[in-house]
């Protein structure tokens, strides 16, 4: 994968589970919890090209993110590494710890689609 379509994929992996995604998710069930900001996803974003670009992909392995201005952070941890119809997919642990103490762990399937890492 080129250094490009990495970014690209690890930008699309972190946009789809960020605000509009869990604003949508939260409103479903009736909950309302802390979202991250816009810096905060760039440094979530920097930790997933890390952990989606391993070759061979190493179990266990987490790729950490602070964002000092919002006092965010979290990890990303490689669960499950596997094949589905022909692709390459991952399950991964986000857990995002937010400033004020409150934290949230979402458990998230992604394939590599046409070179891009796309939610499952």
């Amino acid at each position: 994968m080129s250094p490009l379509s990495s970014v690209v994929a690890a930008t699309a992996f972190l946009v789809c589970t960020s605000t509009g995604v869990q604003a949508q998710y939260a409103g479903f069930f009736g909950t309302q919890g802390p979202f991250l900001n816009r810096a905060d996803l760039a440094q979530a974003d920097l930790a997933a090209q890390r952990l989606l670009s391993l070759r061979p992909a190493v179990l266990g392995t987490s790729a950490a993110w602070a964002e000092p201005g919002s006092g965010n952070s979290g990890t990303l941890t490689l669960q499950r590494a596997y094949q589905s119809r022909g692709r390459d997919c991952r399950t991964v642990r986000r857990h995002d710890d937010f400033k004020p103490g409150a934290e949230r762990t979402l458990p998230l399937d992604t394939c590599l689609v046409g070179g891009r890492w796309r939610l499952m």
